[in-house]
């Protein structure tokens, strides 16, 4: 068997601990302490324990090596094989004293190799040796044991090329061990980085490794000898080759280059060459030369891949490497289209994995045979490799463009990608028909013609025209087919109209032509415009030549026709007038003129309607939480006055979680419904929430925010449908195999549907044991969508307190705990009846812990009060052992009086038990007096009577922060002297009365200056 151990020939102890010495294990023989890996002859090692001063032992440095006392250690020698060397052997053995162990012959008949010792003690002061620690002995017969050196070469992982040049030579040694190695380079001790490892204990294999830093070659030998004495050696030359002169590369076309060099000078130690080359995506070649050649040619290589090209030089041992690189000219890259428009391509494009590539350049230019275009071209270099896509704006509509991608590195330009032939999108027309001409034809028609827009802005084919008309604000449109001519009917007589008309693509409607203007011959007429959500203005006109006195406007609601109608008189030379309505109310609004020769024209009336969204938002916002995931909103109703005459149709309710930057919206439908629920929110977190009315005219103004907190998810535990407190009693007897289960659940669980699905939780019995199927007699869990239950199986379930973890599809939550017990059990006992009392006398104020210790049954609730009075801070209770439901109640606070800790649970069961917390009685008269100058006494008069005082303590500090505290246990002492205080500071000194169960006193305090 081989054992591979490094042999560190020093070895080091770390300090157990800083009062104790270090111990480190050593060897002996005949009372002689060996070097670590030393010889020792076995026929001299003593047989049987009747030879005590003949075994070879391993102690550590704080024992007596020759010491025969017996003592318990651990430890034990280790045979060649790995096998530990038996006390009971029939053939030899070892036996353990203080600090050692030692190695004896039963007979002559004894492995020889290398021996390995570990030890470690508690015999000294309770001191034990670091683990890890091994010494080593070479145990041969006089006749063996000898050193031999099998082989001595240079590691193939030598480098003489790189930054930090190197190499490693190794020598292997066996037949007995290796006590010293030695190094030298030209007969001169060599230093460098050395290593020993011990690689087979049978065989004393060991591997000497010597690692050179540099070029430095020279004859090296490796010495090793050992203390029997033995000694062997072997000795390397190591030869360095040289490159040869003159050595360059010459690139042959793009995918291959040549290699030239002249032949090395007679004393190099070259015996021959190997050409390397590597692409940079991994692939290498290797070539070996003849030593008369001065030439290589490679062929076969690809555009686009940096290859790095070594050229070696070998000698016997060793090698010279030196690296050229070369770049191959980049591929033709591939080119597709990411995106077009009707101004801009976006070509992206891509070489192979691994090409070499330092930028790009894209060239387009225009196809002029396509429609009516002019010539068109560009080119664009990208700063770098890592841009494979370009826009190229500026384009023309409707155009085609031939498009071609390069790639360039160091080595030049690659050829260009396959051309790519991209149309532009058509647009809309860039220009407006030409020649626009208005013919009036009567007093409500004009026909409009034109000219087709020019070949070179139409940007498409043109599919249509729209021919724009409008007066005062209102504004008409007409379409046409490819027609140049249309007539438009149904006009307002006496009416100026502009008239505008554009050509229309696919892609929509061109630009407009200048506005003509034309006039329909009639009569007096009224035209709405310039409508807003409560007021309308109107145009009055007279027909050509008519001159009016003045104008009567009547307008009426047309749904409320007996309350609402009025009329306003307007002046003649008035021709537009502003009407003030209701908002999201219908008119009847009629016209009339008085001419100045006496007659009246009246006008047809027209009906227009106002509409406003909701002024004002709902009111009385109200939020109210259902659990930790959900939420219910409510709100009042947008009073009818600001509804603005329209009626609502829903509501908008905007929710989001306050600083998350992000919210929702959700519709309400219907002016009745004001309440809605939101679900599925996150628990602790805090929501923002408003509401808006909607009508027809759209969104009202939202209410002020409001702020509500998503409570925590909370975990229950229930029986029969009763929710049973946390810590809580139940009756064994009551669960069942199934249907009444003990249930574990969220307060959003749903205890239906599939009864298997997995749900994150577990329960666990009073012993920690988790509750699967088998696993704790007389129950068996079963899992549904958020719950877990608990069901029983017989009688022998074990009582105490149960606990369960569930977790929700987010977070996991804290366990639940319930007691579950047979009928009779779980009452609640106080230990001892009695309340421990404890405090800490170093806090400035003085603080103390009262503590109740319950068993027997689950602590529900704990009250804590002092003087009859509830105390809530500083309490705290912890589950000690659920098998006996032993609870540790904690109450702490500075107060003294009459406490009392009642615990009890839903059995009902109760226990409480009390304590009465005084203050010690304070000492008087506190003086101090310098006593020299660096010492003073304070003195006191103790408390008559003593009371509960059983000691003082005595605090100070100087303005220098010089502070210490010192206690004095006789209750009867009325003085102390406090010495190595500092030369003229000021001091303050405090003292108090301490006892055993009660407070501190208040305390005295006092000021002292020291004299030089």
């Amino acid at each position: 068997m081989k054992a591979a151990t490094i042999v560190h020939f020093f070895l080091f102890c770390s300090m157990v601990e800083a009062h104790y010495p270090t111990k480190c294990p050593h060897v002996s023989f005949m009372g002689q302490t060996l070097v670590n890996h030393s010889y020792v002859d076995l026929s001299q090692v003593g047989i049987s324990t009747a030879d005590p001063g003949n075994t070879v032992r391993c102690c550590t440095d704080l024992c007596t090596c020759c010491s025969n006392e017996q003592g318990d250690d651990r430890g034990g020698w280790f045979l060649p094989n790995g096998g530990s060397l038996s006390t009971s052997s029939y053939d030899y053995g070892m036996r353990y004293g203080d600090g050692r162990v030692d190695v004896y012959r039963q007979h002559h008949s004894m492995p020889q190799g290398i021996y390995r010792c570990d030890i470690e003690t508690n015999a000294f002061h309770g001191d034990q040796i670091t683990a890890g620690e091994s010494v080593f002995a070479g145990l041969y017969f006089s006749n063996e044991g000898d050193v031999h050196i099998n082989s001595l070469l240079i590691g193939v992982d030598s480098d003489l090329n790189g930054a930090s040049p190197q190499f490693t030579l190794t020598c292997i040694s066996t037949g007995g061990p290796a006590t010293t190695v030695t190094w030298t380079r030209d007969s001169t001790r060599v230093g460098g980085t050395t290593k020993t490892v011990l690689e087979d204990p049978v065989t004393a294999h060991y591997i000497h490794n010597l690692t050179v830093t540099g070029r430095r070659p020279g004859f090296y030998t490796c010495i090793v000898a050992n203390n029997k004495p033995s000694m062997a050696n072997a000795t390397l030359s190591v030869e360095m080759a040289s490159v040869p002169p003159n050595l360059i590369a010459i690139r042959k076309g793009s995918k291959e280059i040549q290699l030239n060099w002249d032949q090395p000078p007679p004393t190099a130690k070259t015996i021959g060459y190997t050409i390397e080359y590597q692409s940079h995506r991994g692939e290498s070649i290797g070539v070996d030369i003849d030593l008369s050649s001065t030439s290589y040619q490679v062929t076969g290589l690809m555009n686009g891949i940096r290859y790095n090209v070594a050229f070696i030089s070998r000698s016997n041992h060793y090698y010279q490497r030196i690296s050229i690189p070369i770049a191959m000219v980049p591929e033709k890259p591939s080119v597709s289209i990411a995106a077009v428009t009707s101004s801009s391509i976006d070509p992206f494009w891509s070489v192979s994995r691994g090409s070499v590539v330092t930028s790009y350049t894209v060239t387009w230019k225009s196809d002029i045979s396509f429609g009516c275009r002019t010539e068109h071209q560009g080119s664009h270099t990208t700063p770098d490799n890592s841009s494979t896509i370009y826009t190229i704006t500026g384009l023309e509509e409707n155009s085609r463009y031939i498009i071609t991608v390069s790639a360039r590195n160091g080595a030049g330009t690659g050829p260009e990608s396959e051309p790519l032939i991209v149309e532009t999108n058509a647009a809309a027309p860039s220009a407006a028909p030409t020649s626009v001409r208005v013919t009036e034809d009567s007093s409500t028609t004009i026909t409009v013609q034109w000219e087709g827009v020019d070949c070179i802005h139409r940007n498409g084919n043109i599919t249509g025209y729209s021919v724009r008309y409008s007066h005062m604000g209102t504004t008409l449109q007409k379409t046409s087919n490819t027609t140049t001519k249309v007539t438009i009917s149904g006009l307002s007589p006496s009416t100026t109209y502009i008239v505008e008309v554009a050509g229309v693509t696919s892609l929509g409607i061109g630009s407009y032509s200048l506005p003509l203007n034309a006039t329909t011959d009639g009569r007096l007429s009224m035209i709405g415009g310039s409508t807003s959500p409560t007021s309308l203005t109107v145009s009055l006109q007279l027909a050509a030549g008519s001159q009016a006195i003045g104008y009567t406007l009547t307008y009426q609601n047309v749904n409320n026709t007996d309350c609402f109608r009025d009329s306003d008189q307007i002046g003649g030379n008035q021709t537009t007038y502003t009407l003030n309505l209701l908002g999201n109310t219908e008119y009847i609004i009629a016209v009339s003129a008085e001419l100045s020769i006496g007659e009246v024209e009246e006008d047809s009336f027209i009906t227009v309607t106002a509409v406003a969204a909701p002024s004002v938002p709902p009111t009385s916002v109200e939020v109210s939480v259902v659990n930790s995931t959900t939420i219910t909103v409510q709100w009042g109703q947008v009073p009818c006055r600001y509804q603005n005459g329209a009626q609502i149709t829903g509501y908008w309710v905007r929710h989001g979680e306050v600083g998350s930057g992000n919210t929702q919206t959700m519709s309400v439908s219907g002016d009745s419904v004001t309440e809605t629920t939101i679900s599925s929110l996150l628990p602790s977190t805090n929501h923002s929430l408003q509401v808006a009315a909607v009508n027809g005219a759209g969104t009202g103004i939202y209410s002020t925010p409001v702020s509500v907190l998503i409570p925590e998810m909370n975990v229950y535990v229930s029986l029969r449908g009763r929710v049973i407190p946390n810590n809580g009693y139940a009756i064994i007897d009551d669960i069942g195999s199934w249907d009444n289960a003990v249930l574990c659940h969220t307060d959003r669980a749903v205890d239906f549907g599939d009864p298997f699905r997995r749900s994150g939780g577990n329960w666990f019995a009073p012993d920690g044991t988790r509750v699967n199927e088998n696993d704790v007699p007389g129950f068996y869990r079963n899992r549904g969508p958020m719950v877990v239950r608990l069901h029983r199986t017989d009688s022998t379930g074990n009582q105490g307190i149960y606990n369960c973890t569930i977790q929700d599809a987010t977070t996991k939550y804290q366990a639940v705990y319930v007691g579950l017990y047979y009928p009779g059990n779980g009452v609640i006992n106080i230990s001892g009846g009695v309340l421990y009392f404890s405090w800490n006398v170093n806090r400035a104020i003085p603080q103390f812990t009262l503590t109740c210790i319950s068993t027997g049954g689950p602590a529900t609730t704990v009250t804590w009060t002092r003087d009859a009075t509830t105390v809530t801070q500083g309490t705290e209770t912890v589950l000690n052992d659920p098998v006996t439901a032993q609870y540790t109640h904690t109450l702490t606070v500075t107060t003294a009086g009459e406490y009392t800790c009642t615990v009890s649970n839903n059995k009902p069961s109760t226990a409480s038990a009390s304590i009465t917390v005084r203050v010690a009685s304070a000492p008087t008269n506190l003086m101090v007096v310098q006593e020299d100058l660096t010492s003073v006494r304070v003195s006191w008069t103790p408390p008559t009577p003593l009371g509960d005082t059983t000691g003082y303590r005595i605090d100070f500090i100087s303005s220098g922060n010089d502070t210490g505290s010192v206690n004095v246990s006789d209750w009867s002492s009325g003085h102390c002297v406090l010495h190595g205080l500092i030369r003229e500071a000021t001091y303050y000194i405090s003292i108090v009365a301490t006892s055993e169960h009660h407070l501190p006193s208040h305390s005295l305090n006092s000021q002292i200056t020291l004299g030089k």
